[in-house]
């Protein structure tokens, strides 16, 4: 039995015009860049993909020690590059990729890392050849080798190692008590084409203030870390209000953060920049 030739014509149409559209739909998926986009369950490594881990190494990267400490050197400086971080601001950063393997030589106090170790891991996260200091030793809050402990960081021109000393101290624990600054993940990008990674984050800062009795009486919010552009004032809040304080309240009037990272001849992505836009 022949089919009837305006249903065969009627057929070929119909290819052609899906064929059209589907070449259509990849060429504007290969043109289309990659916009910001959410990271999701940044707390729980086990279920990030390799992207998603990639943007979790690079954000330690530059919030290494926030939770120790009020070491938030990216937070206080409204532009940044590699080559403007402070050097001994370097050494401390870098130190969060010191495993146990690294280790030369340890007692209970102490403990040496070779010099070209402890440089490699500069350069890893700032940089091939970026400018650091030796000569001055560094003190920095840690939470790896030694358990939530003062360690002071210096080097040995002789031996080329860094010689890292449990000091006396304590950490104060900052639970129940309003911090400096807030922070939230705002969301990545990836620009494969140019080989560079910009990372968002919302940030607001903090200054509660104490009555004789060391009861908060009052917290300002601030845009910035000078505290010039005041966002919100609580008065007299209870101490639920404390403990769950976060920036969710804040994120329209919150600034930005983006920080930039390149890839090196090695594949490898370092900081390259960074920058807080106080958006009105």
């Amino acid at each position: 039995m022949k089919k009837d030739k305006g249903y065969s014509s009627f057929v070929l149409k119909l290819m052609l015009v899906c064929t059209i559209l589907i070449l259509g739909s990849c060429i504007i998926f290969a043109i289309t860049p990659r916009f910001m986009k959410n990271v999701l369950n940044i707390d729980n490594k086990d279920q990030l993909s390799p992207e998603q881990k990639l943007i979790n190494q690079l954000y330690g990267y530059v919030t290494y020690g926030r939770d120790l400490e009020p070491m938030y050197y990216f937070l206080k400086n409204d532009r940044l590059t590699s080559d403007t971080v402070d050097g001994l601001a370097k050494v401390r950063y870098a130190f969060q990729l010191v495993t146990e393997e690294d280790i030369l030589d340890m007692n209970d106090n102490s403990f040496e890392i070779a010099g070209s170790k402890y440089q490699s891991y500069i350069e890893q996260i700032f940089g091939i050849g970026t400018n650091y200091k030796k000569d001055k030793p560094v003190t920095l809050y840690v939470n790896q080798i030694y358990n939530n402990a003062i360690i002071s960081i210096s080097y040995n021109k002789d031996k080329d190692t860094y010689t890292v000393t449990k000091i006396n101290g304590f950490i104060n624990n900052q639970d129940n008590k309003i911090k400096l600054f807030y922070t939230k993940l705002d969301g990545y990008n990836i620009d494969n084409a140019n080989n560079i990674i910009t990372i968002k984050e919302k940030v607001i800062y903090t200054e509660p203030i104490y009555d004789d009795k060391g009861t908060v009486t009052t917290i300002n919010v601030y845009k910035d870390n000078r505290h010039s552009n005041i966002i919100d004032e609580i008065k007299n809040p209870n101490n639920k209000l404390i403990k769950t304080f976060s920036i969710d309240n804040y994120l329209n009037d919150a600034s930005t953060v983006t920080y930039t990272f390149k890839k090196d001849v090695n594949d490898n992505y370092y900081f390259d920049s960074s920058i807080i836009e106080k958006e009105d």
